[in-house]
């Protein structure tokens, strides 16, 4: 123990002599005898000596030594491959009874002994009652070794870590390779293999694979392979299912002995939205584990046949060329009309409602014998939010086109010219990246061996916020886009765009260059904003049944400004009708979040509503599934060559339940798993101490009190 200043002695010997020479001046001529004079200068020189003192910045100094004792930890496999379900080894033992008696057949040491489960996550099974064995509860669904060797140094670096004993099957499937941490372990690690290291009878679906993307009324392909072991050629069912409902079936003859087996199956999807489906392999006599015989694949449906009304002002080259490369496309169900002038179209009078269509396309329309009524038609289905793709034709009534789209057109014309120049299109920067010209980079490079174009209109006013993807060489617009408040338009505004549809032997390979941009077009236009005012969605569309269930939210006024401070009810639906309420947590800017905890197996939906001062903001709904996990059951046979290894690269030792007392003779043959002599230095800044600044206080009021009492006050 020892005090040190922050300033030097010598400054404080200065101060204690100029102390104790104003105390004695103080009292030199008072009026008190003298036993009461040396009271009083006691007092006051304590006082101002032990204020000076603290001035000084004093810092007590302790420095005292402890033994630790070396550290064991034992990591045990917490994770489903070792729940035991229902599985014997060849001894005749289940799985999980093995890992139990395992972990106290573990011999004492000189030391302490630190127990740990692991999974996706290390846990201390020291504290509690009852055995560490008792505690475990085999419920985890991925193995992620090297994270618990690394996590153990963390939780244990201020203990005299000396050692690791892993007791495990050897299997893991989540996080880096475990032997590249154990070349660089600075500690031996010790490894005790559980489970059953026989081969045993299993068949399993080890993946599945399907678009993401699928669409109605189009078949959807899907990839397995079905994994056998030990078998003996039996002929197994592997099935498609929807929940109970078998989309398409195949019967397999599995291989003898090891082996895969490769199977495509299908299946149609009737609508559009989120499904889930599942590859399934039936059972074979006396497998080991049918907790792999499954598997659960997502596919988005989208509606792939868009409804597309074509109108044409007048019948021109292009309104052909247009029609003809929208009724090749199978993606497109198209209704055409063409103005045969004052009387109507040539097709017949226009549908009464246009509620289903995906998009709208206007070739010259309106046209100069185009009716107000018919204009009026088209424009209400615009103004709902259809989207709209305008291409300009040299007999379109501009007048008309403003009055009735000029809102909704991303450009609209400011003033004509009767003259028609030809210009070669040229693409923006912004136009090249853009998914209008996706797969055509080579094609754009080679723009300018097309025909040029007729470019007839004097001047477009282009919308603040559209953008514009080609433009002539005097910068003038061609290809313009814009999305506003959920709708889409575009507009092409040369003519003669029929030319690019026939072009000459010479320039076939510009061929798909017209029908893929028109087709992109149409596929962006169809493409839905997401103008939502309430956002909510699980953090993924599946979970495992010892995950817990997680949402993330998004809350929007009606100009699309978040909403700080609404309330989000969320309520789940489950399998058997059961409702479930929860109230998402608000995270900041708008952002909502909500940790429902864990369900059980099965198909949810959930209503999402978000309401601020009581005024309802919006709902959303959606749906997910809870599904049990294979991860852990992909192989079913512990590895002990792995183990092996993983003691051998760190300089530890291998053992299996048998021979584990061995570990006791192991770990007294280390050098290093030896008691620690630690040295612990504290300092204590005494000026920060209150009792000692409370003592001058006192002091001072003592002197005080017996100045008043003397008569000296």
């Amino acid at each position: 123990m020892s005090f040190s200043l922050g300033f030097s002695p010598f400054l404080l010997l200065a101060s204690l002599l100029g102390a104790g020479a104003l105390t004695y001046w103080t009292y030199q001529t008072a009026a008190v005898s003298g036993w009461e004079r040396r009271g009083l200068m006691a007092l006051r020189f304590a006082a101002l000596a032990l204020l000076l003192f603290l001035l000084m910045e004093p810092i007590w100094q302790r420095v005292t030594t402890d033994e630790q004792p070396p550290v064991l930890a034992v990591l045990v496999d917490n994770t489903l491959s070792l729940s035991g379900d229902g599985r014997e080894d060849t001894t005749g033992m289940d799985t999980a009874a093995q890992v139990r008696q395992s972990v106290q057949r573990l011999p004492a040491i000189e030391g302490e002994v630190r127990f740990f489960s692991f999974g996706s996550a290390l846990t201390p099974l020291s504290e509690g009652a009852g055995a560490p064995g008792d505690r475990l509860r085999f419920d985890e669904e991925r193995t992620d070794l090297a994270a618990g060797l690394e996590g153990v140094r963390e939780q244990l670096q201020t203990a005299n870590l000396r050692g690791v004993v892993v007791l495990s099957d050897g299997l893991y499937n989540t996080g880096r390779n475990p032997l590249s941490v154990a070349e660089r372990y600075p500690h031996p690690i010790h490894t005790v293999v559980v489970g059953d290291t026989t081969q045993r009878r299993d068949v399993q679906v080890q993946r599945a694979s399907t678009n993401d993307i699928a669409y109605v009324e189009v078949a959807q392909p899907v990839e397995a392979v079905i994994r056998a072991t030990a078998t003996a050629g039996e002929s197994v069912r592997v099935t498609l299912q929807e929940g109970d409902t078998v989309l398409d079936e195949q019967r397999l003859t599995l291989p003898e002995g090891d082996g895969e087996r490769r199977v495509t199956l299908s299946f149609t999807p009737a609508t559009a939205g989120l499904q889930q489906l599942d590859v399934v392999v039936s059972d074979i006599p006396d497998e080991v584990t049918d907790r792999n015989n499954r598997r659960t694949l997502n596919t988005q449906v989208l509606e792939r046949r868009r409804q597309v009304l074509l109108v044409s002002g007048s019948l021109t080259p292009t309104t052909g060329a247009v029609r003809r490369a929208l009724e090749a496309d199978e993606d497109i169900e198209l209704q055409s009309f063409t103005q045969r002038g004052p009387n109507g179209f040539y097709e017949g009078a226009l549908p009464d409602t246009f509620a289903d269509l995906s998009v709208i396309v206007l070739v010259g329309f309106p046209g100069t014998a185009t009716m107000a009524a018919e204009r009026a038609q088209i424009a209400a289905a615009v103004a709902d939010g259809t989207p709209v793709l305008y291409l300009h034709e040299r007999q379109a009534d501009l007048d008309g086109l403003t009055d009735a789209f000029g809102d909704a057109l991303p450009a609209r014309p400011n003033r004509s010219s009767g003259a028609a120049p030809s210009v070669r299109p040229v693409p923006t920067p912004a136009g090249r990246g853009h998914p209008v010209f996706d797969g055509l980079d080579e094609a754009l490079t080679d723009l300018p061996r097309l025909p040029p174009l007729p470019y007839p209109v004097g001047e477009w006013e282009v919308s603040p916020d559209a953008r514009l993807l080609m433009q002539t060489p005097a910068e003038a617009p061609l290809l313009v886009l814009r999305s506003r408040a959920g709708q889409r338009s575009a507009a092409w505004l040369s003519t003669r765009l029929w030319s690019w549809f026939i072009l000459p032997e010479e320039l076939a390979s510009l061929d798909a260059l017209a029908p893929t941009m028109l087709a992109n077009l149409i596929e962006w236009l169809a493409t839905a904003e997401d103008d939502r005012l309430v956002r909510v969605a699980p953090t993924r569309p599946r979970f495992s049944g010892a995950e817990d269930v997680s949402f993330e939210g998004e809350v929007y006024n009606e100009s699309l400004n978040p909403v700080p401070d609404a309330t989000v009810q969320l309520e789940i639906e489950a399998p058997d009708g059961n409702t479930f309420p929860y109230t998402m947590r608000a995270t900041g800017n708008g952002q909502y979040a909500l940790d429902a905890g864990r369900l059980p197996e099965g198909s949810y939906t959930y209503t999402a509503t978000a309401t601020r001062n009581s005024a309802a903001l919006g709902t959303d709904t959606g749906s997910f599934r809870i599904e049990q996990s294979a991860l852990e059951f992909t192989q079913t046979r512990a590895d002990a060559s792995f183990m092996r290894q993983l003691a051998s690269r760190s300089e530890g030792a291998f053992f299996t339940p048998d021979d584990v007392s061995g570990l006791a003779a192991a770990v007294a043959t280390d050098n290093n798993f030896s008691p620690n002599t630690r040295t612990l230095r504290s300092e204590t800044p005494l000026w920060h101490l209150p009792y000692l600044l409370l003592l001058v206080v006192a002091l001072l009021a003592a002197e005080w009190a017996w100045r008043k009492r003397a008569g000296l006050v």
